[in-house]
């Protein structure tokens, strides 16, 4: 049966109208819950972007450190070429090889510090530093290294283990 104007009775329209809002305080409240339902989506939808773009702004400095650096390229080259049995031997000749390794290690151990507050995430520092992971992870002097509590490198380990390296 189609309804037209004509076909419906007082009752049915008093009924179809019970549903809205019958006066302005009832208006008014209605609009404010939808404004502050989309008020907080939007306040979501914000945080997220913000997150990733802050994100990108730690991945993208820390890359240019990384590989600008020339001090820490030094150290890559080394730990590539696993010429990192100096890091066995704290002696005042090794002094400057040590010092280098600890600045590498702490790049790490802050890209540990980010991962650990969620600044980053683990699928970006694979991306971004895969290889020098593993290569620390499987350089047995660097780890030995690594792990002595007088160096105080207590979030590299874990993130290291975290992201299953050596792998």
């Amino acid at each position: 049966m189609r309804l037209s104007p004509a076909s419906l009775s007082a009752k049915t329209l008093l009924e179809a109208c019970s549903m809205w809002p019958k006066n302005v305080h009832d208006w008014v409240a209605t609009i404010a819950y939808v404004v502050g339902a989309m008020a907080a989506v939007g306040s979501v939808w914000r945080y997220y972007r913000n997150s990733a773009q802050n994100r990108m702004h730690w991945l993208f400095e820390l890359y240019q450190r990384f590989h600008g650096d020339s001090e820490l390229r030094k150290m890559r080259v080394r730990i590539d070429w696993s010429k990192t049995a100096f890091a066995l031997k704290e002696q005042e000749d090794n002094a400057e090889l040590l010092g280098q390794l600890d600045d590498y290690l702490n790049f790490f151990e802050f890209v540990a510090y980010l991962q650990e507050r969620k600044e980053l995430k683990e699928t970006e520092i694979i991306t971004m530093f895969d290889y020098p992971l593993q290569r620390i992870a499987k350089d047995s002097s660097v780890v030995q290294y690594m792990r002595r509590p007088e160096n105080g490198y207590e979030k590299l380990p874990g993130l290291l283990m975290k992201l299953g390296y050596p792998k």
